[in-house]
C-alpha cells in the first residue's frame, strides 16, 4: 500500500530533494510549507506530484486542523521533520532562537502521534559531535560547541524520550556537509561556484581542511532507506565516507567551471576559532542497515548546482 508522508522544511534544497526522492518511490507526500513562502512556485517545479499544507514551523500544534480543514483527515504513517528555523539574529550562537527550534520539533513529533504516524525522522548534524579527529560514527559523543548543535542534541534527547512514551520509532541521522541544487548561497561550494561563474575574487582560509561532502540526492535517497529499513533510536552519519582536503574540492569547482583564478582565494581568509579541521562520517552502519551506497564522485555533481 502507498505510503503518506508529511515533509516539514520542504522548501529547502534537502527538503525538495526528499520529497522528489519519495515521489519517485511511490510515496503520497504532503509538503508542509509557511503559508505565503516565495520558495511555493519552487516546489510546484520540482514536486509537482506533492501536495501542500500550509503551516508554520511554530504552528505545528495546529498541523491537523490545518490538514483537516484542506481534507486531508487521513492517517500518515512517517512524518520526516526537516524544517529548522534561522529567523533570528546571529542563529549559530544565538541560544534563545535556537532553542525555539527544539520547541518546534517536539511539536512536530507530537503532531506525528496525533496524525497516526508510525515513524518520526528528524534530522541531525556532525556539529552536535563538535571538534573531532576520527570519522563520526553512531557511537561518536556529543560535544556540541555552539547554540546550534546545543539544540541538536537537545532535540535528539529530549524526541528519543517522547518518542517512547508515544509509542513512535524516532529516526536521528547526523548530516554532515552536503552540496547540491538550491543550497544556499553562503555555503563554500555556492560561494566558489558564483565566484567562478562572476570571475570574481573570493576570500576562503587556507583550505586544509579535511573534508566529506555529500550529495544532496544521496542525502535524500538515505533519509528514504532510513525511514524504511534503519535502526530506530541510531545515530547514523549521512556522508559520502570519503575525505579529501578541502583544496581539492575548491580545484574541482575552478576545473569545472574554468576559473582557476578561483584558488588565488585561498589563505585570504583567516580560520574561525574553533574552526572544524576534520569532518568524515563512518557510513558502515547505514550500508549494512539499508544497503544505502552513496556517490563520492564530487566534481560530477557539480554543474547540477547551477539551476
Amino acid at each position: 500500500m502507498m505510503k503518506r508522508v508529511l515533509v516539514t522544511g520542504a522548501t529547502s534544497f534537502i527538503g525538495i530533494a526528499l520529497i522528489g526522492e519519495l515521489l519517485d518511490h511511490g510515496y503520497e507526500v504532503t509538503a508542509v510549507i509557511r503559508p505565503g513562502s516565495t520558495r511555493t512556485a519552487l516546489l510546484s517545479k520540482e514536486c509537482a506530484g506533492a501536495d501542500v499544507a500550509g503551516c508554520d514551523i511554530s504552528d505545528l500544534p495546529g498541523l491537523k486542523r490545518s490538514l483537516q480543514n484542506s481534507g486531508k483527515s487521513h492517517k500518515y504513517d512517517v512524518f520526516f521533520h526537516v524544517g529548522w528555523s534561522s529567523d533570528f539574529d546571529n542563529p549559530r550562537y544565538n541560544i534563545q532562537g535556537q532553542m525555539q527550534n527544539v520547541s518546534y520539533g517536539i511539536d512536530a513529533l507530537k503532531a506525528a502521534a496525533d496524525l497516526g504516524c508510525d515513524k518520526f525522522l528528524a534530522v541531525g548534524s556532525q556539529a552536535e559531535c563538535g571538534l573531532v579527529d576520527a570519522p563520526i560514527d553512531s557511537k561518536t559523543k556529543d560535544a556540541p560547541l555552539t547554540a546550534y548543535a546545543k539544540a541538536k542534541c537537545a532535540l535528539y534527547n529530549r524526541c528519543a524520550e517522547i518518542a517512547g512514551q508515544l509509542g513512535i520509532d524516532f529516526y536521528w541521522p547526523r548530516l554532515l556537509s552536503a552540496y547540491g541544487p538550491y543550497d544556499r548561497p553562503g555555503t563554500l561550494v555556492m560561494s566558489c561556484i558564483d565566484a567562478c561563474l562572476k570571475h570574481k575574487e573570493i576570500a576562503i582560509s587556507g583550505a586544509e581542511q579535511i573534508w566529506d561532502y555529500v550529495y544532496v540526492a544521496d542525502v535524500a535517497r538515505a533519509l528514504r532507506l532510513i525511514a524504511e529499513k534503519g535502526q530506530a533510536g541510531k545515530k547514523y552519519s549521512v556522508a559520502s565516507g570519503v575525505c579529501r582536503p578541502l583544496k581539492e574540492y575548491i580545484l574541482d569547482i575552478s576545473d569545472s567551471f574554468g576559473y582557476p583564478e578561483l584558488m588565488n582565494g585561498i589563505g585570504k581568509r583567516p580560520y574561525a576559532e574553533n574552526e572544524v579541521m576534520f569532518l568524515s562520517g563512518d557510513v558502515s552502519e547505514l550500508h549494512e542497515d539499508t544497503g544505502m551506497v552513496f556517490d563520492p564522485d564530487f566534481k560530477s555533481h557539480l554543474h547540477s548546482c547551477v539551476v
